[in-house]
């Protein structure tokens, strides 16, 4: 996900990794291919950090925000 938020009908635009194309059966691959969703459609919501040059990291490189089957 971006971060982006629809007020009007609730949804989450999301952005797909290539590795997940196949999964969900994109055949189209393309850098601005996003969808909106809604969260409940969502299983799961995670966030992945990377360092960023010499800034001190000290956070976990994968942060859920919501896990289990929608």
């Amino acid at each position: 996900m971006d971060g982006a938020f629809c007020e009007d009908d609730q949804t989450l635009r999301i952005w797909p990794v290539f590795e997940s194309f196949d999964k969900l059966g994109l055949y189209h691959r393309d850098d601005n291919a996003h969808y909106w969703i809604k969260e409940v459609e969502l299983g799961e919501i995670w966030e992945r950090r990377e360092k960023i040059s010499r800034f001190p990291f000290k956070a976990e490189k994968i942060k859920y925000i919501k896990t289990g089957v929608a």
